[in-house]
């Protein structure tokens, strides 16, 4: 079936094959492959895609109705594999395969830059390294390119088995491969160094540090040459890539140029810009290779109203005189290619120019783009919150595993998403298939709405003033009384509403909010009586789940809950949603999940039971700055208002650009918090100032001018924090200042 595929492919001309409809740029060449996934399915998508132009289809199920070419099969993903790998079979290109823990991306290129140098070179974009990036990547090579460099990551045992048939690589690199952690699946450390090293059972050659020499001895077969690279202790991790990417290079007649081994920015940043502009920043590699991907982030953030203009320094891969066509861009400034030079950019281009814009501009480290996209950002305060959406992805992902298929998951996005911004988590979640979104009141979801989010939304206010907000935006409204719901039937009523969604809840041991158990009869006699109103689902909230010494309370609301949503059903006479399970009970009650769940601080990588079914979590949210002042000081000397800290030693004191008005908290101050610099704890000093606070550096090695500290994050979890004043993670997320730059990125 493969065979037929590509001869479709090249009878047509399709040589963009795409999985993602939302990514569709050139509808004449591509060829659609409908996968079904944990949390979509292609097929749906085929009308649509078909009305655009698109005539080839690889598919499961032939739609009624829909002009085109179909190619029916199995298994959509399997067919996509098997293709890629009898595609590559007909390649003459010297491929190389770059895998391990961390460092796969650079390396990859790096090797590609300097393979381009010899010859023409294909390579896997940015971080396409999975069972679907894999295939999509290898499909991409050039059928004239002399050198391929793929790049090849797992998330499970039993996958590497899959990439290695399709890429079949010459030459291996393991860039590492890290210690075991409790959610990867693997027995043990071996197991996991034995799926890795299956990437090399065929190759000629295989690179990798001298440390997993015995994983390799036991796992690589004979007859593949094994080149270990003794990696000095001291070296950092470009040292440590280079020697790798050297070798594996010198196996193929190339050579790694000292101007090719720089860092490279991996992450696509979006962050709010001058004159209500919103900025996307690439600084990966500056070719059509990677423009793509960047193309495809900026569009699917694209809403009605605003201008999309493209900002692109010069392409590598592109003739001086040629400059790439960009559909979908009302502007398109070049810089290179035939466009402005450097100096006319600067000369030229001002950030007056820009006003209700989405811009994407893509530029290597240090060109004039990259440095202009600096002066784009809205603020330039050094201090920021990075919100990483792939661990938003991850993190729901993980807990839909916890879950039955059916079971729909209602993403808390209330508190601006836990103070992470609540637009750009929507979208991520909204792609992911969540189905309902949760607000806190109605201006958030009104707020959601103007930007393009379609899914359900549900307000859990518990005072609506704005009814024609919510009817015109279609929020759908808690109810937890008989005052609120009267209200709404009235206003909804006047506005000539029927059959308007609405969500039921009752108090079954919060005593917060919720109608009660003894409630029921009048409440369906209510509900039954008007037209207005429908309930989409009853839902409870529980008191104790991550309590796990009071399992008997939580037992008790359970089955309250059960009771009741068995009375509403038999009192309304129709079938409805029941959610009560949060983000600990989706871990710890699953058998309670019922038809929806409700998953909230865990979204955001806070596991706040520690139970097998919550490791692996991955932080969201990182509040990070600079120091921005060093000084030395003998013991004795105080620091900061009131001299509340004296120096008990000989001390190297640095001010952060970080206080209260960020949301620091002063009760942090006088070495009761700390924050990472360098890889170490280093104590506040001194009472926190409104825009600033000081710390000890000392311990911290290279700390200086500049250099990073983390108050929260990946290094210091949020957590912590929270446990040293006494309090929630919650409060420290949603206290982060508006003023704190929010900065979203994917790898």
């Amino acid at each position: 079936m493969s065979d037929i595929i590509l001869e479709a492919i090249c009878r047509r001309g399709a040589d963009v094959v795409l999985t993602d409809s939302r990514s569709l740029r050139e509808p004449a060449r591509t060829v659609f492959f409908a996968l079904r996934t944990a949390n979509n399915d292609g097929h749906k998508y085929i009308a649509e895609l078909a009305a655009r132009g698109v005539g080839l289809f690889v598919v499961e199920e032939i739609p009624d109705g829909v002009d085109g070419e179909f190619i029916k099969v199995d298994n959509t993903l399997a067919a996509l594999q098997h293709t890629a790998e009898i595609y590559r079979s007909g390649l003459s290109a010297r491929v190389v395969a770059v895998t391990g823990s961390k460092g796969k991306t650079i390396v990859k290129e790096w090797m590609a830059e300097a393979f381009a140098l010899k010859g023409e070179t294909s390579r896997s974009p940015r971080s396409w390294n999975s069972q679907i990036g894999v295939p999509l990547s290898l499909l991409g090579v050039s059928q004239t390119a002399e050198f391929a460099v793929i790049e090849a990551g797992i998330s499970m045992p039993g996958e590497m088995a899959r990439l290695e048939r399709m890429i079949r690589p010459e030459v291996v690199v393991i860039t590492g491969i890290e210690e075991l952690r409790p959610a990867e699946g693997y027995e043990d450390y071996a197991a996991k160094c034995s799926e890795k090293l299956l990437l090399a059972r065929n190759a000629r050659a295989v690179v990798y540090q001298a440390s997993i020499q015995e994983a390799v001895d036991r796992s690589v077969p004979p007859s593949v040459m094994k080149i270990a690279v003794e990696v000095p202790p001291s070296a950092d991790w470009m040292q440590h890539d280079s020697l790798l990417a050297r070798e594996a290079l010198r196996l193929l007649g190339a050579e790694l140029p000292d101007d090719v081994v720089r860092p490279l920015r991996t992450r696509l940043d979006a962050s709010d810009g001058v004159n209500n502009c919103t900025i996307i920043t690439d600084r990966f590699t500056c070719d059509s290779f990677s423009l793509t991907s960047a193309l495809d982030f900026m569009m699917r953030r694209r809403t009605a109203g605003r201008r999309v203009t493209v900002i692109l320094d010069r392409l590598r891969d592109c003739d001086c005189d040629r400059m790439p066509q960009i559909d979908g861009a009302d502007r398109v400034i070049y810089v290179g290619n035939g466009g402005l030079t450097a100096e006319q950019f600067r000369a030229e281009v001002s950030v007056g120019d820009f006003s209700d814009e989405l811009i994407l501009a893509k530029g290597e480290e240090g060109g004039v783009v990259s440095e202009f996209a600096e002066q784009l950002q809205a603020r330039h305060h050094e201090t920021v919150l990075e919100v990483n959406l792939d661990a938003i992805v991850h993190n729901f992902n993980h807990f839909r595993a916890l879950l039955k298929p059916s079971t729909g998951i209602v993403a808390m996005v209330k508190a601006s998403g836990y103070g992470a911004g609540a637009y750009e988590l929507a979208k991520t979640l909204q792609s992911q298939g969540a189905a309902y979104l949760a607000v806190a009141v109605v201006d958030e979801g009104e707020e959601l709405r103007r930007n393009g989010i379609t899914m359900p939304i549900m307000a859990l206010n518990p005072k609506v003033t704005n009814y024609d907000s919510l009817f015109s935006n279609r929020l759908e409204p808690e109810v937890f009384s008989f005052d609120m719901l009267d209200e709404i039937i009235r206003e909804g009523a006047k506005r000539g509403v029927t059959g308007y969604p609405v969500h039921i809840k009752f108090d079954t041991g919060m005593h917060r909010l919720g109608f009660l158990e003894s409630d029921i009869d009048s409440l369906c006699r209510r509900l039954l009586a008007t037209e207005v109103v429908t309930v989409a689902s009853v839902f409870s909230h529980l008191a104790t789940a991550d309590c796990l010494d009071m399992d008997d309370y939580t037992m008790g609301q359970l089955n309250m809950f059960t009771s009741i949503c068995e009375r509403m059903r038999a009192g309304l006479g129709y079938a409805f949603k029941r959610h009560v399970l949060n983000s600990a009970g989706i871990a710890r009650f699953p058998q309670w999940q019922f038809e929806m769940v409700r998953l909230g601080i865990s979204l955001y990588g806070v596991d706040t039971i520690s139970v097998p079914e919550t490791r692996g979590l991955r932080t969201v949210s990182t509040l990070r700055s600079i120091i921005i002042s060093v000084k030395d000081w003998p013991a004795g000397t105080s620091i900061g208002y009131g001299r509340r800290t004296i120096l008990d030693r000989d001390s190297k004191v640095a001010t952060v650009p970080v206080g209260y008005a960020d949301g620091l908290d002063r009760h942090l101050g006088n070495r009761v918090g700390k924050v990472w610099v360098n890889g170490a704890l280093c104590p506040i000093l001194g009472n926190i100032c409104m825009d600033a606070c000081m710390i000890d550096i000392t311990d911290a090695p290279g700390a200086e001018t500049g250099s990073s500290v983390e108050f929260f994050g990946e290094n210091l979890p949020v957590s912590d924090v929270s446990d040293l004043l006494g309090t929630i993670p919650y409060e420290i997320l949603t206290s982060v200042s508006p003023r704190v730059k929010r900065v979203y990125y994917r790898e």
